[in-house]
């Protein structure tokens, strides 16, 4: 669960610069909706799939299934066919088609329009958008009470003994691909080492056990909540609340107005809402490219990536 691809590099790997101590941009700036892609979802590829990460030109990439954004400086629909057809005709022979997938919107191939991207054989799968929360409108966030006498928050770093627990516990809230969870132990360790990543964790005292996570992502001048939750055990005690209430006071330490983040389920919103997250960011758009014949590889179903 926690097993290790190779090691974790302890600095950005080439070409993937965080900018972690970027000041804060303001919520509703252009520049924010760009940081909060590429915190959430550059950031995110990269780390899981480290060894494969290709900064371009012509395009910053993941593997052959990816692109993340177009680095010709010359962009626009022509040039984005073009480089799209040089990058598939540069994959190594005898290559597994898998569709090739990018988000497009909010800073992401800002030279490249809907109908550039259905001339280069992409199709839109879906959309999505961001939710955060005003730091300067007041919170109704919980207090220990007894909570206390009973759990411990502290954060917990990639040399921390509670970091495998964390690792488990997030292992355990998402239903990840077995191919992504065997990635995850090295990516967590990669984010938190190049100093992104602050995570705060609470503590069973009686067993040692890490009960409930949050983990926030600084980097780019944007505060970005990238997971939480609680072990199912748990839960209905107001653990993540709690957490998510001294993520918070960092975050105001570290000079942020506000936090941004995705709900990927209904339980999510409903949660993030209950913590002030009320305001729709921008929002982007899903597309993929398939085989000629429009069939999709079975082993890229349901990859978070």
């Amino acid at each position: 669960m926690t097993s290790h691809i190779g090691s974790a590099p302890t600095t950005p790997v080439p070409g993937h610069y965080p900018s972690v101590h970027a000041p804060p941009l303001a919520l509703d700036s252009p520049d924010y909706h760009r940081a909060f892609m590429e915190n959430c979802h550059f950031d995110e590829a990269i780390s899981i799939h480290l060894e494969t990460f290709t900064a371009g030109p012509p395009f910053s990439s993941i593997s052959t299934t990816r692109l993340l954004d177009h680095t010709n400086p010359c962009s626009n629909d022509q040039t984005f066919e073009q480089d799209v057809q040089h990058w598939i005709a540069s994959r190594p022979v005898g290559t597994e088609w898998k569709p090739v997938r990018l988000h497009h919107g909010l800073g992401c191939f800002p030279n490249v329009t809907h109908d550039g991207l259905a001339t280069a054989g992409f199709r839109p799968s879906g959309t999505g958008h961001y939710i955060t929360t005003d730091f300067s409108v007041p919170l109704t966030l919980p207090t220990a009470g007894s909570l206390s006498d009973a759990f411990t928050i502290r954060e917990t770093t990639s040399s921390d003994v509670y970091f495998p627990k964390l690792i488990a516990l997030q292992a355990s809230l998402y239903p990840y691909p077995a191919a992504y969870l065997a990635r995850l132990s090295r990516a967590m360790h990669y984010m938190s080492s190049i100093g992104t990543d602050v995570h705060h964790v609470a503590i069973d005292r009686e067993t040692d056990e890490v009960a409930a996570e949050i983990t926030v992502r600084y980097a780019r001048g944007c505060a970005y909540l990238q997971s939480g939750g609680t072990a199912e055990r748990y839960r209905r005690k107001g653990l993540c609340k709690w957490i998510f209430a001294v993520a918070v006071e960092e975050a105001r330490r570290r000079g942020f107005g506000g936090m941004a983040t995705v709900a990927h389920d209904e339980r999510a919103r409903l949660c993030w809402e209950s913590c002030g997250f009320t305001t729709k960011g921008g929002e982007w758009t899903e597309w993929i490219k398939e085989k000629e014949d429009g069939s999709l590889s079975e082993a890229t179903l349901g990859s978070p990536l």
